[in-house]
């Protein structure tokens, strides 16, 4: 999980509400990866929301999810599609 480049993208966008989509096979490694972007970032107010269990394939952004919590954008771990989404970063 690459904790600096995710840490580095939000802040260069300011964001305060992070969709994090996490495949089944690392939802296990969920609470750990909010707990290092928190330790790393160092702002109490950026708000994380784990997407697990997509109505998408794994490798595709789940943009409904990610808009259901008002995300500023979407971070995916694990496999991911190349498709850019002109809805959400």
């Amino acid at each position: 999980f690459d904790i600096p480049g995710s840490c580095l993208w939000i802040k260069e966008r300011r964001m305060q509400r992070v969709a994090l989509q996490i495949p089944d096979e690392f939802l296990k490694h969920s609470q750990k990866i909010v707990d290092r972007l928190r330790s790393t970032i160092q702002d109490e107010n950026i708000e994380f929301y784990i997407l697990a269990d997509s109505s998408v394939s794994s490798w595709d952004p789940d943009v409904i999810a990610a808009q259901h919590v008002q995300a500023d954008g979407i971070i995916m771990y694990g496999r991911a599609s190349v498709t850019r989404s002109e809805a959400m970063p």
